[in-house]
């Protein structure tokens, strides 16, 4: 995966200018047997602001497909869904990490992009103009939480690679609900790795000792970031929503999920609810 989970680069105009080059060395601690991925989720929006700017400055996501496909038409592309309601919810979320706190439903009002980036299947119509179905593997939330061995079977069967089963290890949990990746933790790691002080540490530590050291020190990172996260995070809880809001969301979005379903072949009903 790449060091930053979501480097946005097909989907914001700034790090896209920063060239090709600059994105395939977000992958250079790859081997060259390795698939390569990354997760940025603007990706599958429209258009966005950018958190900070005020007065908020609009950006553009539409050129991503073709941009993707333009750098590699091959791409498998894994989009996973989870129910719209909550995902708006967690948008909001992470929208009130850089903003003065508002409830959900003034949020609502103020920001159309939180329900419109809900509506899954505006954004997979988009890329089906751009990529065929075969280079699109869709999981369901709920599903991957029910069995997460059966859909990470799935994912490897899609990248077309030796399925292994990969063990409760590799699931980390997200304690805190939002912005927290085991992929930072590891870019971090690679870091310290490439480090003089790591070069120096090696020549003079038993191989044994080493990864025990790497062990601990990837472990107290992984302890601190979720700590000091999750402090951040709980810092100023979130307020609820009422029922009458999740039943307007709902009605909202009921006709993104009927296509949806239908384009999937796959009972949604839970998420009309």
């Amino acid at each position: 995966m790449s060091e930053n989970k979501e480097p946005s680069f097909f989907s914001d105009d700034e790090v896209f200018a920063r060239g090709e080059n600059w994105y395939r060395q977000t992958f250079a601690d790859a081997q060259p047997s390795q698939l390569c991925g990354e997760a940025s989720t603007s990706y599958s929006r429209f258009e966005e602001y950018r958190i900070g700017v005020s007065p908020p400055e609009w950006v553009s996501y539409l050129r991503a497909p073709e941009r993707i496909a333009s750098a590699n038409p091959n791409v498998k592309l894994i989009y996973v869904l989870r129910h719209p309601v909550d995902r708006a919810y967690s948008h909001y979320g992470f929208m009130m990490q850089y903003e003065p706190l508002i409830s959900f439903e003034e949020a609502l009002v103020r920001h159309k992009t939180i329900v419109e980036t809900s509506k899954y299947i505006d954004h997979i119509k988009r890329y089906l103009d751009v990529f065929s179905r075969e280079q699109m593997l869709f999981i369901i939330l709920d599903d991957f939480e029910q069995d997460p061995e059966k859909e990470l079977s799935r994912v490897q069967r899609f990248l077309g690679i030796e399925v292994v089963e990969l063990g409760k290890q590799s699931m980390r949990s997200n304690p805190s609900g939002a912005g927290y990746s085991s992929h930072r933790i590891n870019a971090w790691m690679a870091r310290f790795r490439r480090s003089l002080l790591s070069r120096s540490l090696a020549r003079l530590t038993p191989a044994s000792a080493r990864r025990k050291i790497v062990s601990n020190v990837s472990e107290a990172l992984n302890d601190s970031f979720v700590a000091k996260h999750m402090a951040l995070k709980h810092r100023e809880k979130l307020p609820g929503f009422a029922d009458e809001t999740r039943t307007q969301l709902v009605d909202a979005l009921d006709e993104s999920t009927r296509e949806l379903e239908a384009f999937l072949s796959r009972d949604l009903s839970a998420w009309r609810l």
